[in-house]
């Protein structure tokens, strides 16, 4: 098998590029940051109810998201001020940065656009 087999190119990240001979190289590809509104969609979700970490045990099920912000980068964080139950694929949602207890950098959560239901978490 002659060439390379490329990964599927992401805005902003190097190139990979696995060689026959079973090597991996990067390409640089030019960064541009753009500013965005901070508003998408849900496209996809998962409910986390069973958690691996001891430090996390005891905690009630939360939901995280991959969204679609307008701006047409998706990004995957947090689903906030949702039950488990009432989270959708669609929802309108709005994108904000939080920092975790412990933690140096800023994460993106996901809040609804729209007020959630009276005893969503």
């Amino acid at each position: 098998m002659g060439g390379a087999v490329r990964a599927v190119p992401v805005p902003g990240l190097p190139e990979l590029a696995a060689t026959a001979a079973g090597t991996l190289s990067t390409t640089p590809r030019p960064t541009a940051f753009e500013p965005a509104g901070g508003l998408g969609v849900v496209d996809s979700y998962l409910v986390i109810r069973h958690h691996s970490m001891p430090a996390f045990a005891g905690r009630p099920p939360y939901v995280l998201a991959l969204v679609t912000l307008d701006e047409g980068v998706r990004l995957p964080g947090r689903f906030d001020g949702v039950a488990p139950r009432e989270a959708r694929i669609g929802q309108p949602v709005r994108a904000a940065f939080h920092v975790g207890l412990g933690a140096d950098t800023p994460g993106v959560i996901f809040r609804p656009r729209q007020p959630a239901a009276v005893g969503a978490r």
